[in-house]
């Protein structure tokens, strides 16, 4: 299988050849979680599939593009899916194999994904999950949020620490 990542998160350019499953580890800092592009990926083609959303609905007139809203997605590392994905100058790509998804900046904090080069059944199928992203032991949350430190110490308080011990930093 081949994997292609461009200007997703903090990744310009990535490569990856692999045989069948792909288990990524590493050390904290390491980029690890930038490999989130294939599932945010699958996440795109399934919210497609599972909330409906009609092909060119955003006003694009050519190819399959589909505007998702950051509220659509059944997956996302970030509600700014905007600053996922890098606009300045061309447009964000993930490839795998021959399913290529281009991403644009869309309209009111959405992104238009381009499925032209893309077969929306095997990468959107819902009950067989072409990819599927297990976050550590301590748990990661479907969105990452920056709290004030007075908010987290309110929360452990509450008995609330589970929810944000891997957000700690101290």
């Amino acid at each position: 299988m081949k994997i292609k990542i461009r200007k997703f998160k903090s990744i310009e350019s990535l490569d990856l050849e692999f045989d069948t499953n792909l288990t990524i580890v590493g050390g904290n800092g390491g980029g690890k979680t930038s490999v989130q592009a294939i599932q945010f990926l699958t996440s795109c083609a399934q919210s497609i599939k599972y909330h409906d959303i009609n092909q060119n609905s955003g006003g694009n007139t050519r190819g399959q593009k589909y505007p998702i809203t950051p509220d659509q997605l059944l997956y996302a590392p970030s509600k700014e899916l905007t600053s996922l994905l890098d606009f300045r100058k061309n447009e964000s790509e993930i490839a795998i194999d021959e399913n290529i998804v281009k991403f644009s900046k869309g309209r009111n904090r959405a992104i238009t994904a381009d499925l032209t080069e893309c077969n929306l059944d095997l990468i959107g199928n819902l009950e067989v999950p072409f990819s599927v992203f297990v976050s550590g032991l301590a748990g990661v949350s479907n969105t990452e949020t920056e709290y004030s430190y007075g908010y987290l110490k309110k929360a452990i308080l509450y008995g609330d620490s589970n929810r944000f011990f891997r957000n700690i930093i101290l």
